[in-house]
């Protein structure tokens, strides 16, 4: 079987527009007046970084309460309470990606208690399982986020995909590539028909991320065909080498598009059509930016593929 990809959960903002870009204007070293306590309490008190520690050692109530203090009395308490949780998913994911998972972690719980019906926050949960091979905790995290808001985000069906058994992993697929093509048709009428609209920059650049991550999808679901369900599924042919060259549509820059195509013909004794995928998928390669070149294992499968086709031989 071909290893299958992880990739990166969509970052863009929640169901309930919560986003961190949203409110980057927003001042939060405010102090907010609270009659209850007839005093104030400054937000910036368990938002900064250096007050992690002490932050860490708070209870859950206590935690709840000082944070419920900051928007008493506030009308955009929904926003400002939105954009603390913002913050706090933000350390999280710089305490993680700098190795620090255990106070990645409890800094989650700290926004699981704030927010407990955010999907963002089990999503991030998710990443930091993953990175610590705890796929059964990732895939229940993801299972959560998805069941709060399972048309929010096509990136969770793409990444819970790949944490499932084969027919699973397919219909988890199928549901995330319903959602990602409903989001690019939207972005390509704003690119195609709207050149005044504000967002029509960025649309553009959404619409390639939108088409890279279709097309790798689409990638996994042919990988799964030609593998383990190859002798299971009785369209499996057929099945692998529609999503192969599904896949060499919506993104033909993609490395990984056609070299899942020189697989698919490969494993089905078309060697002809194997060495032309794979000659395609070669040729993209000098001309890829950063963010469009294929990760590792990608990479090092399709130099296999190209071996057993016999366009490359192995180094002495």
């Amino acid at each position: 079987a071909f290893p299958m990809k992880r990739k990166a959960i969509d970052e863009t903002g929640d169901k309930d527009g919560c986003s961190s870009d949203a409110f980057t204007g927003w001042d939060h070293h405010v102090e907010v007046v609270n009659p209850a306590k007839n005093g104030t309490v400054n937000l910036s008190d368990i938002e900064e970084e250096e007050n992690l520690e002490e932050s860490l050692k708070q209870s859950k109530d206590e935690y709840l309460q000082r944070a419920k203090r900051l928007i008493y009395n506030s009308d955009d308490r929904h926003a400002r309470m939105a954009d603390h949780v913002d913050r706090i998913l933000a350390r999280a994911m710089r305490r993680h990606m700098s190795g620090e998972d255990d106070d990645a972690l409890r800094l989650l719980d700290k926004a699981k208690i704030l927010r407990p019906k955010r999907p963002k926050v089990y999503e991030y949960y998710a990443k930091v399982y993953l990175d610590q091979d705890r796929e059964t905790d990732a895939r229940d995290a993801l299972e959560e986020s998805l069941r709060l808001a399972p048309e929010r985000s096509y990136e969770t069906w793409f990444l819970y995909g790949q944490l499932q058994p084969a027919e699973d992993a397919v219909r988890a697929y199928q549901k995330g590539i319903y959602l990602a093509k409903a989001k690019l048709a939207y972005l390509t009428n704003i690119i195609q028909n709207q050149p005044g609209n504000p967002f029509h920059e960025e649309a553009k650049d959404q619409e390639v991320e939108v088409r890279q991550s279709l097309a790798s999808a689409h990638c996994s679901v042919a990988e799964i065909y030609m593998s383990v369900l190859r002798t299971k599924a009785l369209h499996a042919k057929k099945e692998s080498l529609a999503h192969a060259l599904e896949a060499t549509r919506l993104y033909p820059k993609s490395f990984e598009a056609h070299s899942t195509l020189g697989q698919h013909n490969l494993i089905y004794g078309n060697r002809t059509a194997g060495q032309l995928a794979m000659l395609e998928a070669f040729s993209v390669l000098p001309g890829l930016i950063d963010a469009e070149r294929p990760e590792p294992d990608v990479l090092i499968t399709g130099i296999r593929a190209a071996m057993e086709l016999g366009m490359m031989t192995e180094p002495r």
